[in-house]
């Protein structure tokens, strides 16, 4: 829900808020983006945001607030969905 904002709901990084945005939001959906990430990469990523983009931080005592175990949840959907 937060994350299509940006990532759009295919995760074909064209979400409504993206278009607004200098660097675009990374589309999970494109070929070889998710086997070039390793797991600790996106935890920190989700955590702490991405510097110099958009990208907020969501980990614990963000506006997302998300946990460890909410983190990995969230990365282990996106390599089922989105790895080929």
């Amino acid at each position: 829900r937060k994350c299509q904002k940006c990532h759009g709901a295919t995760g074909d990084g064209k979400g409504p808020r993206a278009e607004d945005f200098i660097i675009k939001p990374a589309a999970f959906a494109n070929p070889g983006y998710m086997k070039g990430r390793q797991d600790g990469q996106l935890y920190w990523i989700i955590e702490n945001g991405s510097p110099g983009t958009e990208m907020p931080a969501n980990g614990m005592g963000s506006r997302t607030n998300l946990n460890e175990d909410e983190i990995w949840r969230l990365i282990t959907i996106l390599r089922l969905k989105f790895t080929n």
